[in-house]
């Protein structure tokens, strides 16, 4: 086919198919008249639409991300080995959910070790409950000694169409103590804000207990000793 042959066949085609000449088609070519050198030529692509933005996050700690952080409070002198080398430590795991219509909405493993995030909606109503565990390790010369009690404390909750937020008055349940130190959990301390709840177990050492354990089978006496920390739930309506 001669070069005249191939541009009557082209304007032939164009005239047949306008999409070809820069329609709304979207077929990849378009035809160019430049002469005698009138060829079909690749279109050039449409940009690309832009990413949507990302929508803004709104709600408790991804479950995802969550990592159960215990929050270790050294407690040297308190075990029955030499203070320099006494490992002894208490040891807090705290962890709070979202309770709606009796299935977990939103679940946090407190992963700023003492705070964390659940979430409830406008119009929504159920229970947010914090669980603790503590446990005490007893350095002793001899044997070591350990304690373990878990505990929680579940508050109802409302969020109003406006996302105002009434908390109840709280129900602490405290389980049965496992192992022996000369360590008692002494008290809970629960308490709420307009957005949060908390509580603030109380561990208690020494003397009210009934003096401090060396490890082999002898006491003495020490002056009452404790340690508390705070571990707070926020709570956001959204």
């Amino acid at each position: 086919m001669g070069d005249d042959d191939l541009r009557n066949w082209v304007a032939d085609m164009c005239g047949r198919y306008p999409q070809m000449s820069g329609g709304a088609s979207t077929d990849p070519q378009v035809c160019e008249d430049d002469g005698p050198n009138m060829s079909v030529q690749p279109a050039e692509p449409e940009p690309a639409p832009a990413p949507a933005e990302p929508a803004p996050q709104c709600g408790g700690d991804e479950l995802g991300e969550n990592q159960d952080r215990p929050v270790e409070v050294p407690t040297p002198g308190m075990g029955g080995a030499p203070q320099a080398f006494d490992d002894s430590k208490v040891t807090f795991n705290a962890s709070g959910k979202m309770w709606i219509g009796g299935r977990a909405t939103s679940e946090s493993d407190f992963p700023g070790g003492q705070s964390g995030t659940v979430a409830i909606s406008p119009g929504q109503a159920g229970q947010v409950r914090v669980d603790v565990r503590v446990e005490y390790f007893e350095d002793n010369m001899v044997i070591n000694d350990t304690f373990r009690q878990d505990f929680h404390v579940t508050w109802n909750v409302a969020a109003d169409a406006d996302g105002r937020l009434t908390i109840d008055s709280p129900a602490p349940d405290v389980g049965a103590q496992r192992g022996g130190t000369w360590m008692r959990f002494d008290s809970i301390n629960p308490a709420s804000g307009a957005s949060h709840v908390q509580v603030s177990p109380k561990v208690v050492f020494g003397a009210v207990s009934g003096g401090l354990s060396l490890g082999v089978g002898v006491q003495t006496a020490a002056a009452a000793s404790f340690v508390q920390k705070t571990f707070r739930l926020n709570i956001n309506v959204c």
